[in-house]
């Protein structure tokens, strides 16, 4: 039940800011221009690859040595100084590299935001541990009060400006501000936090060394895949204008929540995977993970149906109707939620062998590169969420062939096949009574409007799917157990 809990708090905790990301940028669309609107995501993209690119991996080491080492304050605290000194070299990189930045992206108006998107940058980076020190230090909720409230006020700071001006400029000057105060109260917390570790009896000592031995690899992998997320938008930006960059990105937007789930089911996870494979037991370790797999893709797939179906209401539902050229746009890019039943990198992590991960990722993000070049070139801006798509595919096959590898199992049983291919049976099924709806509307014999439609389609598709799976024997007693730890009691029957 603490597991369910933390979960369930976790997730709202964190899904809070990304759907208030989402609100944002339904304001944004709707205030600003296309290319005022195109050069604020432009800030956003550098600021976002420099944070993710160049952190090495030490959020995650956090996970992996504050229960095993001795020297607990000395990691965190050494951790603490590290992510700072990144930021510093960072910021400095973004200042050196602003003109560049301008060409590559193919936007002049850059040239005089640098100063504002390496303030974003410098501010965000120390954040990064925030999260895994507060989990591993069994203060989840410590991290939920604190990041709710931010979540909060991140919102209000930046819809105050977009809706009392319709400035590009006074909103990122806003940002800057919040993330600099922001940093220093977080900053606080993780001395804290450190300050109340000692000397653990049990444990390894401590090494810087083994720490970047640790995380490199998976630091490596990290950028590479911020780099193929953020990639195609990279490509557009310098293929296109700002104000087609707009459309682009309102197509390929993540749902707040499906951006989320996996990663936190895993991070959650990832001390009972540990446990499990504490004794070398490949068998135990993939039984655990299975049952992981089919929880999220309880939920992932049929978001994934659901999406691409409703897609021609929610895009002109959000945007407006300018941006109705981004909905297949949406339709392509959503493909990927398929893949999404796990972060996959987490068995990597338990085993060790993390060294995987940044040859998974220099693969799956060169193919990305050159496909997206070559199919924008071919198709127009559709070929780049195609790209995105097929190179999602190439990380998951390569950590599964990876994977397989290290634990001596055959790749048939290093997935959870059938349980897959169930789920997303009854996910697509329960698609067909929304057809009828859809039909009438086309045919214009029915108007409902778009919110009206997407309300009724998704009562209607939600009873279907829980009509399937709560009836048909697609999941076992034990991953039905694994839902119901997850809800109310009074919401137990549901499962």
């Amino acid at each position: 039940m603490k597991l369910g809990l933390n979960l369930l708090l976790t997730t709202l905790s964190k899904t809070s800011k990304q759907i208030g990301i989402l609100v944002l940028s339904v304001v944004l669309t709707r205030y600003l221009t296309k290319t005022d609107y195109g050069t604020y995501l432009h800030v956003q993209l550098i600021a976002n690859v420099a944070i993710w690119s160049f952190m090495l991996g030490i959020p995650h080491s956090v996970y992996y040595f504050l229960p095993r080492v001795k020297q607990q304050r000395r990691l965190l605290l050494a951790t603490i100084g590290i992510v700072c000194t990144i930021a510093a070299i960072v910021c400095a990189g973004i200042l050196l590299l602003g003109d560049q930045l301008a060409l590559i992206l193919n936007n002049p108006s850059l040239n005089n935001l640098i100063l504002l998107t390496a303030g974003i940058a410098i501010f965000q980076i120390p954040l990064s541990i925030f999260e895994p020190t507060m989990i591993a230090a069994n203060r989840v909720g410590t991290f939920i009060k604190y990041d709710s409230v931010f979540n909060i006020t991140f919102f209000f700071v930046v819809f105050t400006p977009a809706v009392l001006t319709q400035d590009v400029d006074t909103i990122l000057y806003s940002l800057v501000i919040y993330h600099g105060v922001q940093m220093l109260i977080i900053l606080g917390l993780l001395i804290q936090t450190a300050l109340q570790h000692d000397n653990n009896q049990e444990g390894v000592d401590y090494s810087v060394a083994e720490q970047f031995n640790y995380s490199l690899p998976i630091g490596l992998s990290q950028g590479i895949f911020e780099l193929a997320r953020y990639g195609d938008k990279v490509i557009v930006s310098h293929f296109f204008d700002p104000a087609t960059l707009a459309v682009y990105a309102r197509g390929a937007m993540d749902i707040p929540i499906l951006s989320i789930v996996n990663n936190t089911i895993d991070n959650l996870m990832m001390p009972q995977l540990m446990e499990a494979y504490k004794n070398q037991c490949a068998k135990t370790l993939l039984h655990l993970w299975h049952n992981t797999i089919a929880l999220t893709a309880s939920f992932m797939y049929p978001s994934f149906f659901f999406l691409v179906f409703t897609a021609p209401y929610l895009i002109p539902g959000l945007y407006g109707d300018d941006y109705r050229e981004a909905v297949p746009i949406f339709q392509i890019y959503s493909c990927g939620i398929l893949f999404r039943v796990s972060t996959y990198n987490v068995i990597v992590r338990v085993i060790g062998k993390t060294g995987m991960m940044a040859w998974v990722a220099t693969f799956s993000e060169t193919a990305n590169i050159i496909g997206t070049i070559l199919l924008v070139q071919h198709y127009g801006l559709w070929g780049a969420p195609f790209a995105t798509v097929l190179a999602t595919g190439c990380i998951v096959l390569g950590y599964l062939i990876g994977i397989s590898y290290r634990l001596k199992v055959s790749l048939i049983d290093i997935f959870p096949w059938k349980i897959i291919f169930g789920v997303g049976l009854l996910a697509g099924l329960a698609v067909v009574p929304l057809m009828p709806i859809h039909y009438l509307i086309q045919t214009q014999q029915l108007d409902l409007g778009n919110w009206s439609t997407l309300g009724i389609m998704s009562i209607l598709y939600t009873f279907t799917y829980w009509c399937l799976m709560r009836f048909l024997p697609v999941l076992q007693v034990e991953h039905r157990d694994m839902l119901r730890s997850m809800l109310p009691y009074r919401l137990k029957f549901l499962v």
